[in-house]
């Protein structure tokens, strides 16, 4: 079996640790609400397949970047498992205080045999050559970008915190009479895990749906639009979760605030930079030469600004700038290092 047709099995099935992971996390659910006889809700049942789904998609990531950087074999794949088993265990210390320490652990350990297993049957079927977008060095770097966005939006999301506290006071009051008046009451850090992961939620899922496109269409077109269109998904996501968490809020402030100022100077600026320069990345592949790069260079400035004036907004600009390189900047790069002829070029453009 080569490590080719391995690959290429690992990323046919790289739906399957994300199901599982959601499902093991339902089931972990069930089963510790019956062993500490607490009942079931809606609450636990969301946070457990959270939990799970999230391990999933941690799974599926490793997994594929082995399959892209080594020689994906199936030891890599193993090696790339038991990384997210020891990230899975290193965040239920975190999140849980190793509460659910066993049924996270179990729920990795799961997804990554079940995803080896079926990965390895996969590429046993294969008999004939990988297709071309498996082989493409223009596909293994949109696959790179969006998985190293994935990364990024997870690990930027921890300054969101400040934003969603100290900025927006989200989960705080104001004081207005005795000893707290003129002062914000804010609940702790741990309150703060659930809107974290509701704004990432946005760009975990554009970009998830994003790496099975890539992996899934057959038409050049069919993933171009599809991730530019997901590019617009995390900000607007971002955005309208912070807007309905601001705005409708008629609670005291402290004199000459009012929400909507709160909302426009800490989310409003940022969000308004970033979309112009999605609207620019877009546009940028309708013209040619100077005026592409010129377009290109702009985009990147507006997103590293919307960036730089609300940092809590790192978790969606970084996800939105990782689909739209992944739609349109590689695949320009890539048509420029080398000199298709005749119909491929044709089809290449076509898509």
């Amino acid at each position: 079996m080569t490590s080719t047709r391995i690959a290429a099995g690992a990323r046919r099935t790289a739906w399957v640790p994300v199901a599982v992971g959601g499902l093991c996390g339902v089931i972990a659910a069930v089963v510790y609400g019956i062993m500490l006889g607490v009942p079931l809700s809606v609450f636990s049942l969301s946070l457990m397949g959270g939990f799970g789904l999230l391990i999933g998609v941690v799974s599926m990531g490793l997994t594929l970047l082995a399959s892209t950087l080594t020689a994906s074999t199936l030891r890599a794949l193993a090696i790339s498992g038991a990384a997210s088993i020891a990230l899975a265990a290193f965040a239920s210390w975190v999140l849980t205080r190793g509460y659910y320490f066993v049924p996270m652990v179990v729920t990795a350990a799961v997804t990554t045999v079940l995803h080896i297993s079926v990965a390895r049957a996969a590429a046993r079927q294969l008999t004939s050559a990988p297709t071309l977008r498996h082989t493409d060095p223009s596909f293994t770097a949109r696959l790179l970008i969006l998985i190293a966005g994935g990364f990024l939006a997870l690990f930027s999301s921890l300054g969101a915190v400040g934003m969603l506290r100290e900025q927006l006071h989200v989960g705080c009051s104001y004081g207005t009479e005795g000893e707290a008046a003129g002062a914000w009451m804010c609940s702790d850090g741990i309150g703060y895990i659930f809107p974290g992961l509701a704004l990432l939620s946005g760009s975990a899922v554009a970009l998830l749906t994003g790496i099975l496109v890539l992996l899934g269409a057959s038409r050049e077109g069919t993933r171009r639009t599809t991730l530019t269109i997901l590019g617009f998904v995390p900000l607007l996501w971002s955005a309208g979760w912070l807007s309905a968490a601001t705005l409708p809020r008629t609670d005291p402030l402290p004199t000459g605030e009012t929400w909507l100022s709160v909302w426009a100077i800490n989310v409003g600026i940022g969000a308004l930079l970033a979309i112009a320069g999605l609207i620019l990345a877009v546009v940028a592949p309708m013209h040619r030469g100077s005026v592409l790069r010129l377009l290109w260079i702009m985009a990147g400035v507006l997103l590293a600004a919307a960036t730089i004036a609300q940092p809590g907004l790192a978790l969606a600009t970084l996800a939105s700038a990782a689909l739209l390189a992944a739609a349109r900047l590689v695949p320009i790069l890539a048509q420029t290092t080398r000199t298709p002829s005749g119909d491929e070029f044709e089809r290449v453009n076509a898509g």
